[in-house]
């Protein structure tokens, strides 16, 4: 019966073994991605950092007002001109139906806001 035991106790001491053996090999696993990702996250950050970089030199006004000025004939660009510059008074603004219109789903349908809320209170 001792014998019997022991064997018992030595099958379960080796299958103790052979699991964390497993989960051991697991974590490694999971540590091995995350080491990829952390990896691949420095260098989309380094490559985020260059094209930054390149945006800013792309976008210096003195290069553009070069470009701008080399290729003139061809965009044919004009400075503004005052009259060109209007005031927010000067936008067209559409009409707004003063009866409330219902849509097929049976709300209100195409309501400024400050109308929508008076008909909600």
């Amino acid at each position: 019966m001792l014998r019997l035991i022991n064997l018992v106790l030595a099958i379960l001491v080796l299958y103790g073994a052979v699991q964390v053996y497993q989960v051991k090999e697991e974590a490694e696993q999971v540590a091995d991605q995350l080491h990829k990702v952390r990896k691949n996250i420095a260098r989309s950050k380094l490559d985020i950092s260059v094209l930054r970089a390149e945006w800013a030199h792309i976008n210096r006004p003195d290069r553009i007002q070069q470009l701008s000025e080399q290729n003139s004939d061809i965009l044919k660009l004009a400075p503004i001109q005052s009259w060109q510059i209007g005031t927010i008074d000067e936008l067209p603004y559409p009409a707004i139906d003063s009866s409330p219109s219902v849509s097929a789903a049976g709300g209100l349908a195409a309501l400024p806001l400050s109308q929508t809320q008076s008909k909600a209170r």
